[in-house]
Parts: C-alpha cells; sequence; structure tokens
C-alpha cells in the first residue's frame, strides 16, 4: 500500500513534492488499495504516475 508519508518522501527525493496536495496523495492511496486506475484530467496525476510506481495514472482528457 501506499504510504503519504513515503509517497511524500519519493516525491521529494524527484524534486517534486510541492506538486502533490495531500487530497492528491490521498486518491493515489486509495487507487493503490483498490487496485484502481487514477483516471484525471490533471498534470499532478501524471506526475505521480511517473515518481510512485505504484499508482496507475491515465489521462482522459
Amino acid at each position: 500500500m501506499l504510504g503519504i508519508d513515503s509517497a511524500q518522501h519519493r516525491l521529494a527525493r524527484a524534486g517534486a513534492v510541492a506538486a502533490l496536495s495531500v487530497v492528491d496523495l490521498l486518491i493515489c492511496g486509495t487507487a493503490v488499495a483498490r487496485g484502481l486506475v487514477v483516471l484525471h484530467d490533471d498534470a499532478d496525476y501524471e506526475l505521480a504516475g511517473r515518481h510512485l510506481p505504484d499508482v496507475t495514472a491515465r489521462r482522459v482528457a
């Protein structure tokens, strides 16, 4: 399961910690815990998908 603390740590190491809000991280964590894909039209989730290997994100613009 994706923990918020570990996700923030991974993003900080990538220089992208300020990009994701706590709400974004909760959505990502819930999706990971349930085995779901985050469907979005938001660049923050693209970033999450790149830097958090457990997160699967798909843009639906």
